[in-house]
């Protein structure tokens, strides 16, 4: 089970994962594919128990089959329902839980994103304002940091932006 011949002869082979084939299977020389959205979790499946519903999907509470995973608040793996976290929620497909935007993730969970910086939902991470320029805690983006000095006008967008004295303005001496 969960083996098959490549020849009449030659050593027998683990089904590759997604497929399996069972004990009672005369034909030593096939394996059956798991059905649609289905896969098994390493090679080798010996029957189609073997096969889990793929990531993003859940196993429907009346029939056997699988479904999209919708749950707001949880991931699907496997086939079940993985509940998302504190400031987490799911991915667009479901697949798995991410920090909430304005956080980011530190030792496994999702912290607020810090004063000075700005946090991509996308990739979970922390990254520092561009020179001359602050935000808030919880910033979810660079376009969400100023100028941190008063007086200076912030200029350009995005990862380009930057601060300056206004155009009625110079920078004195300081001594």
């Amino acid at each position: 089970a969960g083996h098959h011949r490549h020849s009449d002869s030659g050593p027998c082979a683990a089904c590759e994962k997604g497929k399996y084939r069972d004990a009672a299977d005369d034909d030593e020389a096939t394996c059956s594919d798991c059905p649609d959205v289905e896969t098994t979790l390493r090679p080798g499946g010996v029957s189609s128990a073997s096969c889990v519903c793929d990531s993003g999907f859940r196993r429907n509470d009346t029939s056997t089959s699988c479904e999209l995973c919708t749950d707001p608040d949880a991931a699907c793996h496997a086939g079940e329902r993985v509940p998302c976290g504190k400031h987490e929620q799911p991915t667009d497909d479901h697949t798995h839980c991410q920090c909430i935007p304005g956080y980011f993730r530190r030792n496994g969970t999702c912290a607020l994103c810090l004063a000075g910086y700005h946090c991509d939902p996308a990739t979970e991470d922390i990254q520092a304002c561009p020179p001359l320029m602050t935000s808030l805690a919880g910033a979810q983006a660079v376009e969400h940091c100023e100028c941190a000095h008063a007086g200076h006008v912030k200029y350009g967008a995005g990862a380009s932006a930057y601060c300056a004295c206004a155009p009625s303005h110079y920078q004195g001496d300081t001594h």
